[in-house]
């Protein structure tokens, strides 16, 4: 079976499957807006605060949540033979922890701030 992520926010819900993330208005159920990762890799999909996050592929993207319209996108190394990562948002950050190390990310502009390993939690350069 394909895999399925959702998130929701104000007045919307975001569903992504087989590539396609798809933006529906919560009271309607109507198509807000559509937008194609190009992957049909697992994904991670966060909303919050006029945004949608999306990981799929190591790439990490923004998405403005009212037209779809790419704000961003940055690339986070990922071993993507292991399980797949998690996406969590935490006040102006996005932090994805993955194959041992917890990355993070600047919400406004997906620049990366720092990374540390949990194994000994040392700066990962």
């Amino acid at each position: 079976m394909p895999y399925r992520e959702s998130a929701a926010d104000d007045g919307f819900v975001v569903s992504v499957f087989m590539g396609r993330v798809l933006a529906l208005d919560l009271q309607s159920g109507k198509a807000r807006w559509e937008w194609s990762n190009g992957t049909v890799d697992r994904a991670q999909l966060r909303a919050g605060a006029g945004r949608v996050f999306h990981l799929a592929g190591g790439q990490l993207t923004a998405l403005d949540a009212t037209s779809g319209t790419l704000l961003w996108s940055t690339t986070v190394p990922l071993d993507l033979d292991a399980k797949p990562p998690q996406l969590e948002l935490a006040g102006d950050a996005i932090l994805v922890s993955h194959g041992g190390i917890l990355h993070c990310y600047a919400r406004e502009d997906g620049a990366g701030r720092w990374r540390v390993r949990s194994s000994d939690f040392q700066m990962v350069t």
